[in-house]
């Protein structure tokens, strides 16, 4: 008998380890909180970026400030009628006057303020008016001045009135300037004149109805401050 028949030998075998994988589970609440917190801040800082610059965007700050913009509206005359040295008639305007500075201290109060209007290319005025002083406000606010002249002007020379019943007579057609002066004391300008000049305005005039209105919409009038 063989040594190897003699002794039986039983062999163990261990039992298979039992293995498991880990599996990645999408979608846990912890990954869910994360990616909601980050959305949050992203929105907040969206939302506060808006909230400081878009007013900034809206509303720049120009610390150049401008004078207000003045603007002839409407001017029309009745009862016209033409001598050898006057014109006469009931005149009625009205001016626009905006101021586009947003800041609070930026209003501008006219006081005394007077109203020319010129014959083309004169320096003495046919008619003066003084207007009531009003107070124009800043962030865009617009105010509109309502004057009149009526009666005889000054007296003209002869040569200017024949070349105003020439260009009536021609084409209906004659020119006028317009001055605006008032008093004006403001925060970043000061105290001094304000002066609105609006030059070349067109009038349509009838002899046979006594009657005119300003022709091509509304005048510019340049501005200055002295």
């Amino acid at each position: 008998m063989s040594l190897a028949s003699k002794y039986k030998y039983n062999t163990f075998q261990h039992p298979p380890e039992d293995r498991y994988e880990a599996e990645l589970i999408p979608g846990t609440c912890s990954d869910f909180v994360q990616g909601f917190t980050v959305v949050c801040v992203v929105v907040l800082t969206v939302i506060g970026a808006i909230w400081v610059f878009f007013p900034a965007l809206l509303y720049p700050k120009d610390e150049s400030f401008s004078l207000p913009q003045i603007k002839i509206n409407s001017f029309s005359v009745t009862g016209f009628n033409l001598s050898s040295n006057q014109v006469s008639g009931n005149w009625d305007f009205e001016f626009v006057a905006a101021n586009y500075n947003h800041n609070d201290d930026m209003a501008f109060p006219f006081q005394s303020i007077n109203v020319s209007l010129l014959l083309k290319n004169q320096e003495a005025p046919a008619y003066v008016t003084v207007l009531q002083p009003f107070d124009l406000g800043p962030k865009s606010f617009k105010t509109h001045i309502i004057g009149s002249f009526s009666g005889s002007s000054q007296f003209l020379d002869e040569s200017s009135t024949k070349v105003i019943a020439n260009e009536i007579t021609t084409n209906g057609v004659v020119e006028f300037d317009v001055k605006l002066e008032s008093s004006v004391k403001n925060q970043h300008f000061g105290a001094g004149l304000l002066k609105a000049y609006c030059g070349s305005m067109e009038f349509f005039i009838s002899l046979d109805t006594g009657t005119g209105k300003m022709l091509g919409g509304t005048v510019d009038c340049d501005v200055g401050f002295i």
